[in-house]
This record gives C-alpha cells, structure tokens and sequence, in this order.
C-alpha cells in the first residue's frame, strides 16, 4: 500500500514559507527584514527539534531562544534608536 501524501503543511513548511515571504516583500538588509528572518531561523532550528525529546535539543532550543531574544532586543533598541535621533535633528 502507497502511503498518502499530506495535503496539509507542516510546521516547518510554514516557516520556510513566512521565511520567503518575508524575503520577498522586503529589503534583506533593512534592520525589521534581517531581523524578522533570523527569527523565523531560530524558530525553524526549534521546531526542527520537536522529535527528539531529549535534553541536547532542549538545550539547543534553548540556544535558539536566546538568540530570537536577543536579536529582536537589538532591533528594537535599534529602531528606537533611530527614531528618537530622527525627532531630534527635525526642527519644531
């Protein structure tokens, strides 16, 4: 018997998607597009540990956690950065 194909997408597919999509609308070098696709990064390495429940992967979706947390810190401290010298230098 041939197993049936899945018609609906996995986790993974999703991701890999988002992660295109986002690439797609938008600059790869701007601060919200770099920063958007090493988060979908992180969260593909994570859900690619889901299967093996032991404590190496939970410590490498840990280490993947880490690093969404951080890279989205230092956007927001980026683009806030931004904004505030952007209001600074406008004359008012």
């Amino acid at each position: 018997m041939i197993p049936a194909k899945r018609s609906e997408p996995t986790a993974l597919d999703l991701l890999r998607g988002a992660q295109q999509a986002v690439l797609a609308g938008g600059y790869p070098e701007e601060r919200l597009t770099a920063t958007a696709v090493h988060l979908i990064k992180c969260a593909i390495e994570v859900v690619s540990l889901l299967p093996q429940p032991d404590v190496d992967a939970a410590r490498a979706a840990l280490s993947s956690a880490r690093a969404a947390v951080v890279t989205a810190t230092y956007a927001v401290q980026g683009i806030d950065g931004d904004t505030r010298h952007a209001l600074a230098a406008t004359p008012g």
